[in-house]
């Protein structure tokens, strides 16, 4: 009897491990907004979805748009009101607030002028590179 017992449990270990794996899925965690993500969903009867903005889903595999920063945990249902089959958490980062610091302002022509951006942006958002265009035919990649 005791090996039996033994045997149930860890069979029982071994399909929840599986179950685990094929959780769902979203193709992109994070983003700026409007974000758009492609969530997948194992295969099971009925699906429940909560964005947690508000809006909800009974695809298997919904396209969601969050349109507001912040941490949204998404989960999933067996069917409204089923038990929970798994969450996931999408980070959606506000726009970054760009600014123009201009040195000089003004003066006579020729004027050779130092542009510098002032960038608030999440600290997670990371900055690969830089185009400026004077709107004269000119552009630049350099950061200042």
């Amino acid at each position: 009897m005791k090996k039996t017992i033994t045997y149930i449990k860890i069979t029982l270990l071994i399909m929840l491990a599986n179950a685990m794996v094929q959780a769902q899925t979203g193709d992109v965690q994070a983003g700026c907004t409007p974000l758009e993500v492609n969530f997948n969903a194992p295969v099971q009867a009925k699906y429940y979805w909560d964005f947690n903005d508000g809006a909800v889903s009974i695809d298997q595999n919904p396209k969601h748009v969050f349109t507001k920063a912040g941490n949204f945990t998404v989960t999933l249902y067996q069917s409204q009101g089923g038990a929970k089959v798994g969450t996931l958490t999408i980070r959606v980062f506000a726009d970054p607030v760009i600014e123009i610091k201009s040195t000089p302002k003004s003066g006579c022509s020729p004027l050779s002028v130092n542009f510098e951006p002032i960038i608030k942006s999440d600290t997670a958002i990371k900055i690969n590179s830089y185009k400026w265009s004077f709107g004269d035919g000119n552009s630049s990649a350099e950061k200042n």
